[in-house]
């Protein structure tokens, strides 16, 4: 199957006004049948357009250019081809002015601009300021003001005037006359002089295409011309009048002939209209669009096992808690002697919320391995030709398998766990062989896999995190760890101290001398962990004394390398010149609560709630989707949600469109630059992971989502969220069509996102009749059990665990229905409805019961009756359907 969750994203690079019909029309038909055909092979396709659906090019906090950078870079790091769309016409665009301009380079403009032109002078010193907290230091543009305080700074008032859109474009245009006069003569290469001189446009495309080495394989280019020149008052928005735009476009143009492939130029001609783009090249170069783009996606669909996919996620998620792991010495060496030389039984870990278990048990196999956990050498052992055995099965040395529950729904439901568990041992030590389905069967058969191990090839499984088992099989009581280990086995698992359920187990399990409990970290390590994240190269940051005595003074009282890292994340974003103030806006920052929850509510969420950043609406409702969903969100689930009900002010993009300007465009979904500016801030708070044939986003860390429960998601609130969740899902179609040739099949694959969350958002959000309609409809029972949980061997032959994860909603739905505890000296358990299934030809008709996962014959006086389950110990409560299915009838639907 193709790579599981696999995302291709596209920016598109366009100019503004005169190029809104071609991009309106791409979304409308290219983009949704790329996204359809992408669906049909599960993986996702985004087109990141974020000049569509706005009205003005620059934003009030003077962030344009780094939000279009950042998501070029995301793009590129995402897909590697295709990821960039360029679309030009006949206007180079806004010339957007520097959002920073390095110390050294000021220092010589700065001599340009002399004392005989104060007013200059003044301007750029309202205008940009210096941080010294960037390595190396930096002139900053600042933003915008909005709202100001009584005690504002007379440099403030003078940019909060420039709030002003007209006022703006005055100030702006001086600016850049400025600097423009000042940078000439002096001798600044190409690639510093492009933020001074080139357009938005051009500058999106230095960092996505001409400054990029394999841009022939991952860029396309769109080039209209008109069949007749434009005329009329609306003409400047098309052509441009200044020669030096002119001049530029055209070498903008031919610039990309070295570097492109001869097919990925297309040019294409328009009619001029009544003073406007006439519309009849819109159909065609939509098709021409989709055709280039789908050409390379589909060259890029690897096929890959499920296993992989999960075996993966695991080692990214590892290498990256790990990234400049400091201090710790002691309580690394131990694991690590225990991982090659232990005893018979498991070792645990136990520590508090936030005290770095997870990195250190990363860097623990990390030690172990000797290398990356996702280095090429890693991946051979998982990662083997379809139909043959893994390389390097049968060489000597240690096996390691690392597991980090919770950062995958997978590794959080512990039947998938085990089955992952299972066939991942057989793959690393032969015969490559699948795993049961059952849960009691696979309890039974991963002592069986672990006695694969030898002398020469010893196995070492690290489990972090056990006390995020769902609650699915009691998986918390621990029952399924083996208490004693085979000679060659090392089992090192991590959870937390409170709550205890799973210490409680692990110290009724193993002697004393097999746990050990994690403290905190010291001031020292501290300061050392917080200038590694500091000097990171994707950093390049510094702090001010007073600063840095703020995080590591707050860090003291606690010593929690989760709190030091939250509080790092805030740190980085200071300036030099930022004071500390309760009051959140620019030129300030709030001094940090001395505790995790209080940092996250009161720093951050209060941060991101701000009006000068993403107002109070559009986080709360965003924090609450991300927790609210029973797997996470993707993205594209993201925009979704907060693009309905766009006549209700209450609503995201209700209150978006009541606050746009009376000119601009009537968008009936949330434009996603919306989304990606605060995407980009919380991005080093989530995680991303693949599930459910989605690449979906969820908290980094479990104390995030439970101060977003706390928060948002208490009450009514938090059942409203659910009900909209609900809506949400259960609005989208069952199966997506994909768009197919002329006199091809037609085609539809599965939602099964739908399926997933439709019947946990229903059961959260108390609609009873909702999830009781869902949980009794035939079709989406079996659709459930034929197209969720499939999971590919890599031998040619599938496990379906979807009745499984049926089986899961309904004891979800049925604890928390009403009366769902029933009458006292009665069967607590709810009525499930069942269906007789004959096999074969009427010799073996059978029900299958989900209260105790077992088969019985078929009776026929139980048609249309209410029975209990005749399976010995079970009894459950059972109402048998008047039809029953057969063999060949349940192979059409299953086709389907």
């Amino acid at each position: 199957m193709p790579q599981a969750g696999k995302t291709f994203r596209v920016f598109v690079s366009s100019t503004f006004r005169d190029l809104v019909k071609e991009r309106n029309a791409l979304q409308v038909k290219a983009f949704a049948n790329l996204k359809r055909r992408c669906e049909a092979e599960g993986v996702r396709f985004q087109a990141i357009d974020l000049r569509w659906g706005i009205s003005q090019e620059a934003s009030l906090d003077q962030q344009t250019i780094p939000i279009c950078i950042a998501e070029v870079k995301r793009c590129q790091r995402i897909t590697p081809r295709p990821n960039f769309l360029v679309l030009l016409g006949d206007r180079y665009g806004w010339r957007a002015l520097p959002t920073e301009i390095p110390a050294s380079e000021w220092e010589l403009l700065w001599t340009k601009v002399t004392d005989s032109q104060q007013q200059q002078q003044h301007l750029l010193a309202v205008w940009y300021r210096r941080d010294d907290n960037a390595v190396p230091p930096v002139y900053v543009l600042q933003p915008r003001l909005e709202e100001l305080p009584e005690q504002a700074t007379e440099d403030e008032r003078e940019r909060n005037a420039a709030a002003d859109g007209e006022v703006w474009a005055g100030v702006e245009s001086q600016l850049r006359e400025i600097l423009l006069n000042a940078i000439e003569g002096l001798d600044l290469s190409p690639d510093q002089l492009v933020k001074y001189e080139k357009s938005a446009t051009e500058q999106e495309i230095h960092f996505g295409a001409l400054g990029t080495s394999d841009a022939h394989e991952h860029v396309f280019c769109f080039f209209r011309s008109f069949e007749d020149a434009p005329s009329g008052p609306t003409a400047v928005d098309f052509v441009d009048a200044d020669q030096d735009d002119r001049d530029d476009l055209a070498a903008l143009k031919a610039g990309f002939e070295p570097h492109l492939w001869h097919d990925h130029i297309v040019e294409y001609t328009a009619r001029w209209g009544a003073n406007e783009v006439a519309d009849e090249h819109l159909d065609e170069l939509s098709d021409r669009v989709e055709e280039a783009l789908w050409t390379q996606i589909r060259s890029g669909l690897a096929r890959r096992e499920q296993l992989f996919e999960e075996v993966m996620n695991h080692r990214e998620f590892g290498d990256d808690r790990a990234k400049h792991f400091t201090g710790r010495r002691g309580v690394v060496d131990a694991l690590a002697d225990h991982a090659r030389s232990g005893g018979e039984h498991p070792f645990a870990l136990s520590g508090a919320s936030g005290s770095g278990k997870s990195a250190l048990i990363a860097e623990v196999a990390r030690e172990v391995v000797g290398r990356a956990l996702g280095a090429p050498e890693e991946q051979d052992l998982v990662d083997p030709a379809p139909g043959k055995a893994p390389r390097h099965a049968d060489e000597d040395g240690m096996r390691v398998i690392v597991r980090f529950i919770g950062a995958s729904p997978e590794s959080s439901d512990v039947r998938r766990l085990l089955a992952g568990l299972c066939q991942e041992i057989s793959r690393r030590y032969g015969p490559d062989e699948s795993a049961p389905a059952d849960y009691r069967e696979l309890v039974q058969e991963l002592p069986k896999r672990l006695a694969l191990a030898t002398k020469t090839r010893p196995l070492v499984i690290f489990l972090d995190a056990v006390d995020q088992l769902s609650d699915a099989e009691n998986a918390r009581s621990l029952v399924w760890l083996p208490r004693q280990l085979p000679e060659h086995v090392r089992i090192i698992v991590s959870t937390l101290t409170d709550p205890r359920e799973c210490l409680d187990a692990l110290e009724a399990k193993l002697p004393e001398s097999h746990r050990l409990e994690l403290t905190e970290m010291t001031v020292a390590e501290g300061g050392e962990l917080l200038d590694a994240w500091l000097d990171d190269d994707e950093v390049k940051r510094t702090l001010t004394d007073d600063q840095r005595r703020e995080v590591l003074d707050k860090f003291a009282s606690n010593g929690l390398p989760l709190y030091l890292k939250l509080a790092f994340e805030e740190a980085r974003r200071w300036h030099s010149y930022d004071r500390p103030s309760e009051e959140e806006r620019p030129g300030t920052y709030r001094p940090l609560d001395p505790t995790v929850t209080g940092l996250i509510r009161t720093n951050l969420f209060g941060r991101l709630r701000s009006t000068h950043n993403h107002g109070p609406l559009m986080v709360d409702r965003s924090l609450a989707y991300l927790r609210a969903a029973k797997s996470g969100m993707s993205e594209e689930e993201m925009l979704g949600v907060l693009s309905m009900d766009p006549d209700d002010p209450a609503t995201v993009l209700g209150d978006f469109r009541s606050r746009q300007d009376k000119d601009a465009p009537d968008v009936r979904q949330l434009p996603i630059v919306v989304w990606s500016r605060f995407y980009l801030d919380l991005e080093p708070y989530l995680s991303t992971r693949q599930s459910d044939g989605a690449q979906l986003l969820s908290f980094y860390h479990r104390q995030l989502g439970e101060v977003v429960a706390e928060d948002y998601l208490e009450g009514a609130d938090g059942v409203t969220r659910h009900a909209e969740l609900a809506r949400y899902f259960g609005e989208q179609e069952p199966f997506v069509e994909v768009p197919v040739a002329d006199g091809e099949e037609p085609r539809t694959v599965a939602n099964v996102r739908r399926l997933v969350e439709l019947p946990f958002q229903q059961t959260s959000a108390e609609d009873w009749d909702g999830v009781f309609e869902t949980l009794t409809d035939f079709e989406f029972l079996e659709q459930k059990a034929t197209h969720v949980g499939v999971v590919d061997n890599g031998d040619e032959t599938k496990t379906y665990t979807g009745v499984y994860q049926l089986q899961d909603d309904y004891t979800f739905a049925l604890e928390r229905m009403p009366g769902g505890d029933g009458e006292a000296g009665t069967d607590k358990r709810r009525r499930i409805i069942l269906t007789g299934v004959d096999f074969h030809d009427g010799n073996d008709l059978q029900i299958h019961c989900p209260h105790c996962n077992k088969a019985s014959p078929f009776q026929q006086e139980w048609r249309g009756e209410d029975i209990t389950c005749p399976q010995e110990g079970c009894g459950g409560p059972l109402r048998i359907n008047k039809f029953i299915v057969g063999e060949s009838a349940l192979e059409m639907q299953w086709e389907k």
